[in-house]
Protein backbone atom coordinates (compact mmCIF):
# COMPACT_ATOMS: atom_id res chain seq x y z
CA UNK A 1 0.00 0.00 0.00
CA UNK A 2 2.45 2.07 0.12
CA UNK A 3 3.31 2.77 -3.32
CA UNK A 4 0.37 4.93 -3.37
CA UNK A 5 1.68 7.53 -1.13
CA UNK A 6 4.50 9.93 -2.15
CA UNK A 7 8.12 9.84 -0.02
CA UNK A 8 6.70 13.06 1.70
CA UNK A 9 3.21 11.28 2.42
CA UNK A 10 5.05 8.89 3.97
CA UNK A 11 7.57 11.11 6.12
CA UNK A 12 4.41 12.65 7.52
CA UNK A 13 2.82 9.27 8.36
CA UNK A 14 5.90 8.36 9.80
CA UNK A 15 5.91 11.53 12.61
CA UNK A 16 2.29 11.32 13.20
CA UNK A 17 3.11 7.78 14.33
CA UNK A 18 6.39 9.00 16.18
CA UNK A 19 4.89 12.25 17.77
CA UNK A 20 2.21 10.26 19.38
CA UNK A 21 4.63 7.30 20.50
CA UNK A 22 6.83 9.96 21.98
CA UNK A 23 3.69 11.75 23.36
CA UNK A 24 2.37 8.91 25.17
CA UNK A 25 5.86 7.68 26.43
CA UNK A 26 6.46 10.83 28.47
CA UNK A 27 7.63 10.18 31.88
CA UNK A 28 4.45 10.28 33.65
CA UNK A 29 2.26 11.01 31.08
CA UNK A 30 -1.20 11.72 31.20
CA UNK A 31 0.30 14.40 33.84
CA UNK A 32 4.23 14.82 33.02
CA UNK A 33 5.63 17.84 34.54
CA UNK A 34 5.23 21.27 32.96
CA UNK A 35 8.97 20.84 31.49
CA UNK A 36 7.76 18.51 29.70
CA UNK A 37 4.31 19.71 28.56
CA UNK A 38 5.96 22.84 27.39
CA UNK A 39 9.64 21.17 25.81
CA UNK A 40 7.88 17.91 24.34
CA UNK A 41 3.90 18.09 24.24
CA UNK A 42 3.46 21.75 22.80
CA UNK A 43 5.87 21.83 19.96
CA UNK A 44 4.02 18.07 19.39
CA UNK A 45 0.63 19.29 19.80
CA UNK A 46 1.36 22.59 17.72
CA UNK A 47 2.38 20.75 14.50
CA UNK A 48 -0.85 18.94 14.31
CA UNK A 49 -3.37 20.72 15.72
CA UNK A 50 -2.26 24.60 14.40
CA UNK A 51 -0.23 23.97 12.08
CA UNK A 52 -2.42 21.79 10.26
CA UNK A 53 -0.53 18.42 9.84
CA UNK A 54 -2.96 16.27 11.28
CA UNK A 55 -5.90 17.43 8.92
CA UNK A 56 -2.91 16.29 5.76
CA UNK A 57 -1.97 13.11 7.29
CA UNK A 58 -5.96 12.40 7.27
CA UNK A 59 -6.35 13.26 3.98
CA UNK A 60 -4.29 10.05 3.24
CA UNK A 61 -7.11 7.84 4.79
CA UNK A 62 -9.82 9.36 3.52
CA UNK A 63 -12.54 8.86 3.59
CA UNK A 64 -12.31 7.81 7.19
CA UNK A 65 -12.26 10.49 10.05
CA UNK A 66 -10.59 10.08 12.90
CA UNK A 67 -12.63 10.46 15.70
CA UNK A 68 -11.50 12.04 19.13
CA UNK A 69 -13.39 11.76 22.66
CA UNK A 70 -14.41 14.80 23.62
CA UNK A 71 -16.57 16.33 26.41
CA UNK A 72 -18.68 19.15 25.10
CA UNK A 73 -20.99 21.14 27.73
CA UNK A 74 -23.41 23.16 24.75
CA UNK A 75 -25.33 24.72 27.76
CA UNK A 76 -22.05 25.81 29.75
CA UNK A 77 -21.03 27.89 26.37
CA UNK A 78 -24.72 29.14 26.05
CA UNK A 79 -24.54 30.69 29.57
CA UNK A 80 -21.02 33.07 28.29
CA UNK A 81 -23.46 33.68 25.26
CA UNK A 82 -25.95 35.01 27.16
CA UNK A 83 -24.02 37.25 29.55
CA UNK A 84 -24.67 34.95 33.18
CA UNK A 85 -21.14 33.70 33.21
CA UNK A 86 -18.24 36.15 33.26
CA UNK A 87 -15.27 34.07 33.04
CA UNK A 88 -15.17 30.30 32.25
CA UNK A 89 -13.04 27.32 32.14
CA UNK A 90 -14.30 23.77 30.24
CA UNK A 91 -13.99 20.85 32.35
CA UNK A 92 -10.48 19.22 31.83
CA UNK A 93 -8.79 15.62 32.95
CA UNK A 94 -6.08 16.35 35.23
CA UNK A 95 -4.87 12.41 35.91
CA UNK A 96 -7.80 10.97 37.42
CA UNK A 97 -9.61 14.13 38.58
CA UNK A 98 -12.03 16.51 36.28
CA UNK A 99 -12.62 19.88 36.70
CA UNK A 100 -13.94 23.19 34.93
CA UNK A 101 -14.36 26.95 36.79
CA UNK A 102 -17.52 29.29 36.57
CA UNK A 103 -17.48 32.39 37.67
CA UNK A 104 -21.23 33.88 37.38
CA UNK A 105 -21.50 37.45 35.97
CA UNK A 106 -22.21 40.35 38.86
CA UNK A 107 -25.48 41.30 37.77
CA UNK A 108 -26.64 37.87 37.78
CA UNK A 109 -25.52 37.05 41.31
CA UNK A 110 -28.35 35.53 43.46
CA UNK A 111 -30.68 34.90 40.28
CA UNK A 112 -31.45 31.58 38.64
CA UNK A 113 -29.42 30.53 35.84
CA UNK A 114 -31.39 31.71 31.95
CA UNK A 115 -30.70 27.74 31.51
CA UNK A 116 -29.15 24.27 33.27
CA UNK A 117 -25.70 23.67 33.24
CA UNK A 118 -26.04 20.55 31.41
CA UNK A 119 -23.64 18.28 31.97
CA UNK A 120 -19.94 16.56 31.00
CA UNK A 121 -20.10 13.87 28.77
CA UNK A 122 -17.35 12.19 26.45
CA UNK A 123 -18.92 11.81 22.78
CA UNK A 124 -16.52 10.84 19.38
CA UNK A 125 -16.11 13.72 17.55
CA UNK A 126 -13.99 14.92 14.25
CA UNK A 127 -10.65 16.83 14.65
CA UNK A 128 -11.94 20.54 13.73
CA UNK A 129 -14.79 20.04 16.28
CA UNK A 130 -12.22 19.19 18.84
CA UNK A 131 -9.17 21.48 17.58
CA UNK A 132 -12.35 24.05 17.71
CA UNK A 133 -13.86 23.70 20.86
CA UNK A 134 -14.36 26.53 23.49
CA UNK A 135 -12.08 26.34 26.57
CA UNK A 136 -12.25 29.27 27.95
CA UNK A 137 -14.53 32.28 28.34
CA UNK A 138 -12.55 35.79 28.97
CA UNK A 139 -13.59 39.27 28.73
CA UNK A 140 -16.42 38.81 26.16
CA UNK A 141 -14.17 36.54 23.88
CA UNK A 142 -13.76 32.43 23.62
CA UNK A 143 -10.53 30.96 23.31
CA UNK A 144 -10.44 27.55 21.95
CA UNK A 145 -8.04 24.40 22.29
CA UNK A 146 -6.44 25.67 18.87
CA UNK A 147 -6.07 29.20 20.26
CA UNK A 148 -4.59 28.06 23.98
CA UNK A 149 -1.88 25.45 21.77
CA UNK A 150 -1.15 28.38 19.82
CA UNK A 151 -0.46 30.78 22.80
CA UNK A 152 1.69 27.92 24.93
CA UNK A 153 3.78 27.37 21.68
CA UNK A 154 4.79 30.94 20.23
CA UNK A 155 4.04 33.29 23.48
CA UNK A 156 4.82 31.40 26.35
CA UNK A 157 7.93 29.22 25.41
CA UNK A 158 6.93 25.89 24.37
CA UNK A 159 8.65 27.17 20.68
CA UNK A 160 8.93 30.47 21.63
CA UNK A 161 9.14 32.74 24.58
CA UNK A 162 7.67 36.36 24.13
CA UNK A 163 8.91 38.59 26.55
CA UNK A 164 7.40 41.99 24.65
CA UNK A 165 3.77 40.98 24.35
CA UNK A 166 1.38 43.25 23.42
CA UNK A 167 -0.96 45.05 25.52
CA UNK A 168 -3.84 43.55 23.79
CA UNK A 169 -2.54 40.32 24.63
CA UNK A 170 -2.85 40.71 28.83
CA UNK A 171 -5.38 37.91 28.30
CA UNK A 172 -2.97 35.40 27.86
CA UNK A 173 -1.15 36.01 31.19
CA UNK A 174 -5.01 36.35 32.88
CA UNK A 175 -6.08 33.07 31.29
CA UNK A 176 -2.63 31.38 32.40
CA UNK A 177 -3.49 32.29 35.88
CA UNK A 178 -6.99 32.01 36.18
CA UNK A 179 -6.81 28.49 37.70
CA UNK A 180 -3.91 25.70 38.53
CA UNK A 181 -3.21 22.99 40.53
CA UNK A 182 -0.20 22.32 43.27
CA UNK A 183 0.80 18.49 43.82
CA UNK A 184 2.89 19.87 46.76
CA UNK A 185 0.53 18.37 48.70
CA UNK A 186 -1.19 14.72 47.93
CA UNK A 187 -3.45 14.35 46.10
CA UNK A 188 -3.29 18.05 44.97
CA UNK A 189 -4.43 21.94 46.07
CA UNK A 190 -6.35 24.14 44.09
CA UNK A 191 -4.35 27.87 43.22
CA UNK A 192 -5.62 30.77 41.30
CA UNK A 193 -4.50 34.30 40.45
CA UNK A 194 -1.06 36.00 41.69
CA UNK A 195 -0.53 32.63 43.53
CA UNK A 196 -0.14 30.82 40.88
CA UNK A 197 2.50 33.44 39.49
CA UNK A 198 4.32 33.39 43.26
CA UNK A 199 4.90 29.52 43.25
CA UNK A 200 6.11 29.33 39.22
CA UNK A 201 8.89 32.13 40.33
CA UNK A 202 9.69 29.82 43.55
CA UNK A 203 12.60 27.80 41.89
CA UNK A 204 11.68 25.38 44.75
CA UNK A 205 8.25 24.94 44.27
CA UNK A 206 7.74 25.33 40.16
CA UNK A 207 7.96 21.64 39.36
CA UNK A 208 4.97 21.13 41.04
CA UNK A 209 2.97 23.62 39.56
CA UNK A 210 0.26 23.60 37.07
CA UNK A 211 -1.53 26.69 35.15
CA UNK A 212 -4.61 26.80 33.28
CA UNK A 213 -3.04 26.81 29.94
CA UNK A 214 -0.93 23.85 30.88
CA UNK A 215 -4.00 21.80 32.20
CA UNK A 216 -5.93 22.49 29.35
CA UNK A 217 -2.62 21.51 27.23
CA UNK A 218 -2.39 18.47 28.64
CA UNK A 219 -5.68 17.39 28.45
CA UNK A 220 -5.47 18.21 24.33
CA UNK A 221 -2.47 15.55 24.56
CA UNK A 222 -4.67 13.19 25.79
CA UNK A 223 -7.24 13.21 23.82
CA UNK A 224 -5.16 13.45 20.54
CA UNK A 225 -3.19 10.58 22.20
CA UNK A 226 -6.21 8.57 22.31
CA UNK A 227 -7.90 9.15 18.94
CA UNK A 228 -4.19 8.52 16.89
CA UNK A 229 -3.92 5.47 18.59
CA UNK A 230 -7.65 3.80 17.85
CA UNK A 231 -6.73 4.47 14.41
CA UNK A 232 -3.31 3.62 14.38
CA UNK A 233 -3.63 0.76 12.42
CA UNK A 234 -4.87 3.02 9.03
CA UNK A 235 -2.07 5.02 9.23
CA UNK A 236 0.21 2.09 9.59
CA UNK A 237 -1.13 0.08 6.75
CA UNK A 238 -0.30 3.21 4.65
CA UNK A 239 3.84 2.09 4.97
CA UNK A 240 3.51 -1.64 4.32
Amino acid sequence: MSAIISANERELVHQLLEDVRTTATVPNFPKPSPVAIRTILVPILRRWIVEGGFFAAQKLIAPTRIQFEVGINANAVRLCEMGYTERWMAIVLFGSIGVGVSWTAQSFIGKPAPCSGGEFRQLPHPAKTFFRQKMFFWKGRFFTRHDVIHAHANKLGGVHLDFQRAADQAHIDEIKNYFGFDQEVDPFRMLAGDKIARARADTNRRSNIYDAIELVTLDTARIFVKGIEDSKALFEALLR
